[in-house]
């Protein structure tokens, strides 16, 4: 079912900056930026190995990404694992007792995509991701 970790998100206040940050740190910069007006977020990806880190910038207020900065400040948002067939995941888990944020996947960046809350896997918010 779980085919490897996909992205790790990391909420910022400001997309550039984050990018001159991880840039001038660690000489990592943006592979592809995604503006998603639907979700009022802009994203940036920057690939280390087979794995991405995805970051987070809210256009609009009282989304959850502004909900997350004003409550924690920027940091670690979510993991996500890559699945072949969500659907199929999606009831994987159910039959385990385990819910998710919403009963159907929704478009993510990269595919489809759902969310298992925080409190079902120890604290940490997870997305499942169906590459298309």
């Amino acid at each position: 079912m779980i085919r490897k970790v996909h992205h790790i998100a990391i909420v910022v206040p400001d997309l550039a900056q984050a990018e001159k940050t991880y840039r001038e740190t660690l000489g990592l910069q943006f592979e592809r930026m995604i503006r998603m007006p639907e979700y009022h977020v802009e994203v940036g990806f920057i690939r280390v190995g087979d794995l991405w880190i995805e970051f987070i910038s809210p256009t609009g207020e009282e989304t959850r990404f502004s909900t997350f900065l004003k409550d924690r400040g920027p940091g670690v948002h979510h993991i996500a694992y890559e699945v072949s067939d969500i659907r199929d995941s999606m009831r994987t888990i159910r039959s385990a007792g385990a819910c998710f944020e919403s009963e159907e996947p929704m478009k993510g960046a990269d595919g489809l995509v759902c969310f298992i809350p925080s409190e079902v896997l120890e604290g940490v918010l997870t997305e499942l991701v169906e590459v298309s």
